[in-house]
């Protein structure tokens, strides 16, 4: 696999085709129409960042530019696409009209004056947000960004490049230009940066006597492994989901792993520094009826407390709702089973979060924050069409989401089309949205890891994941390519 491009990445933060339809004006008086005129949309530049202005200009097919019966009217979908609005401003024929981007993802369409649409093309515009710092992978494609760390303190950044069989570990600096890089024989699902650079990772071993759990430094070099209770044959299928450290430098994992019974249990194991093991614990269904129960995340807040969520289709603290739900329970220091939360999810549900002062949030249908002792203390609900992924804690105390959401563009006289974009929301401590912001592209884009960076601010927050489309630089071999994205305010 070649290496990563050399020259610094560019500070982008995310890109889009504008999609412009073109209506023609049908013929005024004639005894038997013509076919309406043909015509195109000329945008100059065809590359500019939010807030450049642009050139829209109408021809005809023919090249005439010739006065048409009647000016075109644009309308735009959603009507904030540009800056100021277009809806209602008439364009004529050859003419120029000069508009600001403000969208990454605007898609505009024109009519005739009376509104009757006739033959229009499709032409775009690349619309880029240039304020972040962001880098793609054109030599991962294929790949997906699968988990981020960063040192405590520190100014590296680890990302996980993943598609099948060994994973890629990735250093990289403030400016997201690359350290150095190695590869390990783990499906990674998880990792975490000791003090000093060392770093353990976490996941699905590549066969069946290989480990779970990786301890490497900060070259790649092994230091210890472990098969995270693989070795009872009466657990199978073992998958070491995620890893988080202990304030006092000791490593807890969350995954699961199937029960001679067939049912999946999720477990959670606090490990010394050195890989000896503290202590395991099992989650499992209560209940008449058996079901699985899969770990997805753990975190351990400030006083020791190790909280292990994810998904299940039986009862954790409660009845399940529907086909699956969230779940997350506390353990103290010594593993006692402190309290359990369970609310309506899905499949995938759990991820999980905690700040400075204990608070737990917890990834379900609606984003959950509970106070140490298990109460509530809000909710919020996902916006329309969206789905919510992961959640993530500044330095500041504040909380970033992370949501996929259906994007649906209906341009008259098309079958429309729908895509997925990256959805975030800032939510202060009290559960108020202060900011929403999206990242998307003409095609799919799916965020895959979230993790806070204190050393660039106090707001700093890092998005990976893949991208379908040119989000960030023009794919070089028309593959899915993996991203990571910086955000410090």
């Amino acid at each position: 696999m070649r290496a990563l491009h050399e020259p610094r990445p560019r500070r982008w933060r995310a890109a889009a085709v504008a999609l412009v339809g073109l209506a023609g004006i049908a013929a005024l008086l004639a005894t038997s129409p013509p076919p309406p005129a043909r015509g195109w949309l000329e945008i100059a530049p065809q590359a500019v960042c939010a807030q450049d202005e642009v050139t829209l200009t109408w021809h005809l097919y023919d090249g005439s530019d010739a006065p048409a019966p009647r000016d075109v009217r644009i309308i735009s979908d959603p009507a904030d696409a540009f800056d100021p609005p277009l809806d209602d401003s008439v364009l004529t024929v050859g003419s120029g009209t000069r508009v600001s981007s403000v969208r990454a993802t605007a898609y505009v369409t024109m009519r005739s004056d009376a509104g009757a649409f006739a033959a229009f093309d499709v032409t775009g515009v690349t619309v880029m947000l240039c304020d972040e710092l962001g880098r793609q992978f054109p030599d991962a494609s294929d790949a997906r960004v699968e988990a981020l760390a960063v040192e405590p303190g520190g100014a590296t950044l680890v990302a996980v490049l993943r598609s099948t069989g060994w994973s890629r570990v990735v250093r990289l600096d403030p400016e997201l230009g690359v350290l150095g890089e190695f590869r390990l024989p783990l499906r990674i699902r998880g990792l975490v940066v000791e003090p000093g650079g060392a770093m353990v990772a976490v996941g699905s071993p590549l066969g069946p006597n290989d480990a779970a759990i990786l301890a490497v430094d900060a070259e790649g070099n092994e230091r210890w492994r472990d098969r995270a209770g693989a070795d009872d044959p009466a657990a199978t299928l073992v998958t070491v989901a995620a890893v988080a450290l202990d304030p006092d430098g000791d490593l807890v994992v969350a995954g699961s792993a199937r029960t001679a019974d067939g049912f999946v249990e999720a477990f959670v194991r606090r490990y010394a520094s050195d890989g000896t093991l503290r202590w395991e614990r099992r989650v499992a269904a209560e209940g008449p009826d058996a079901a699985d129960v899969r770990g997805a995340a753990v975190a351990v807040a400030p006083d020791g407390t190790v909280g292990v969520s994810g998904w299940t289709a039986g009862e954790v603290a409660a009845p399940v709702t529907g086909v699956a739900d969230a779940f997350l329970v506390t353990f103290d220091r010594a593993g006692v089973r402190a309290w359990a939360h369970q609310a309506p999810g899905r499949i995938d549900a759990g991820s999980l979060a905690v700040d400075a002062d204990g608070r737990w949030l917890l990834v379900a249908d609606e984003l959950i924050a509970l106070e140490p002792d298990g109460t509530v203390a809000w909710t919020l609900a996902a916006p329309a069409a969206a789905l919510l992924t992961h959640v993530a804690v500044t330095a500041s105390g504040s909380v970033v989401s992370v949501y996929r959401q259906v994007v649906t563009i209906d341009l008259p006289g098309t079958a429309g089309s729908t895509f997925l974009d990256i959805l975030l929301r800032r939510v202060d401590r009290a559960g108020v949205v202060t900011r929403a912001w999206r990242v998307g592209s003409h095609r799919d884009e799916r965020g895959q890891a979230l993790t806070a960076w204190p050393w660039l601010g106090p707001e700093a927050m890092v998005l990976g994941g893949v991208t379908d489309g040119d989000l960030l630089v023009p794919r070089e071999r028309g593959q899915p390519e993996p991203f990571v994205l910086v955000s410090l305010d």
